[in-house]
């Protein structure tokens, strides 16, 4: 597939960044992809409105693509008749150009020379634009259209082969409406996507369903990123993408489930479980973050630290008085929250029970920071994640990459 190593100087924040058509593809193909996406734990920017927004890339739209490693360009029949669509396309394929993005077109039921030849729908798009547009912004467009159809990718054909291109007309639409230059341009980042040799998922003759080709295309997506975590040992991303999946993949099960985060003193144990909080508390009814355990038990003692926690966590005054949660109201009063926890620095499992963990309600997350796997291990932690070696730059381009 093809590709351009991202830019170690830009702070990435999506894994993915969705390029298509909405009136072509939202309801279906991209929706689809979008949730299995999501479901691996990947960031990914979906533009959902995708209104014609005017001439130019929005500031927000060229930032989202400029913090995104890959883009994923679903070229379906009516792509080139969107002004937005082709302004996108253009900001993606700079970066492209310049080996600052990852591009990965799916042809979604069009001829991929029809992309690359700007032929078909696409041309009547883009003669439509050149009515319109300026000559050199038309240009601009079928350079980035032109290139992306060299590019390797995913081609789901349908049966359009014979309807002698819908590139060409769309861009026979746009060369009547939009200015000489910038219908060129449009044509131009086309015709770059197109030389790219891409997937092809066949609709008209379904040798394989869709679904089968969205999770091909998942699964291309993450061998990709794990590629660049571990490729680019000097870049600013480096032992970010590992860590920060696993965890993220694990947050957004929906079960309840019980994290540990193991590691020795100084390997970024905490700074992960800060981001992830973060990231996530606003989705969880409570949200207490109980830092330092160790040390807080040492000070206030057990019992003091619980009755603390506990009130943080129902949002009111709670005593307990024994080893256990005997109560069964306090039992029922927390088997009915979704909370997201964090317990840092724990060095006894005693301290995970006496919290009252196993009584957090389903769908609530725990995660729980200690320098002893058998700690985590004897408190029920349902996965335990190794944390290793995150340096001082590596955990606060974590921290940001989670949270800005």
């Amino acid at each position: 597939m093809a590709s351009s190593s991202s830019s170690s100087s830009t702070l990435i924040k999506y894994h993915v960044f969705l390029s298509f058509r909405g009136e072509d593809t939202r309801l279906n193909f991209t929706t689809h992809l979008l949730q299995a996406l999501k479901d691996e734990g990947l960031d990914v920017f979906f533009d959902e409105e995708k209104l014609e927004r005017g001439d130019q890339l929005s500031q927000a739209l060229s930032r989202a693509i400029a913090v995104s490693n890959i883009s994923i360009i679903v070229l379906s029949a009516d792509y080139a008749s969107s002004k937005s669509c082709l302004v996108e396309l253009s900001g993606i394929m700079d970066r492209y150009s310049v080996g600052q993005q990852i591009v990965l077109p799916i042809f979604y039921h069009v001829n991929p020379s029809d992309v690359e030849n700007t032929n078909g729908s696409f041309k009547k798009s883009f003669d439509e634009h050149e009515t319109r547009r300026s000559v050199d912004e038309v240009k601009q467009w079928k350079t980035a259209f032109a290139e992306v159809g060299k590019l390797e990718g995913w081609h789901i054909d349908g049966s359009i082969w014979d309807s002698g291109g819908h590139f060409k007309t769309s861009f026979e639409e746009h060369e009547s409406e939009q200015p000489a230059d910038r219908v060129e341009q449009w044509k131009t980042a086309l015709e770059e996507v197109g030389k790219l040799k891409g997937w092809h998922i066949e609709g008209g003759k379904f040798d394989r369903p869709e679904a089968a080709y969205i999770k091909d295309v998942v699964e291309y997506v993450i061998k990709k990123l794990t590629n660049i975590g571990f490729e680019s040992a000097s870049e600013e991303l480096v032992g970010i993408e590992y860590q920060k999946n696993a965890i993220l993949k694990l947050i957004k099960q929906k079960d309840r489930r019980v994290i540990g985060l193991w590691g020795m003193g100084g390997q970024g144990k905490t700074t992960l479980a800060e981001a992830v909080y973060k990231k996530f508390s606003s989705e969880f009814e409570s949200h207490p973050f109980l830092q330092n355990v160790k040390e807080e038990i040492k000070k206030k003692g057990k019992e003091s630290l619980r009755n603390e926690f506990l009130s943080k966590l129902l949002e009111s005054n709670v005593d307990v008085g024994t080893p256990s949660i005997g109560s069964t109201l306090t039992q029922e009063r927390l088997n009915k929250k979704k909370v997201l926890v964090v317990l840092d620095d724990v060095d006894d499992s005693d301290q995970i029970d006496y919290m009252g963990v196993k009584h957090f309600g389903y769908g609530s997350k725990t995660i729980i920071t200690s320098r002893d796997r058998k700690v985590l291990k004897s408190g029920g932690a349902d996965t335990i994640h190794e944390v290793k070696g995150l340096n001082e730059n590596d955990s606060l381009q974590l921290f940001f990459y989670l949270c800005v």
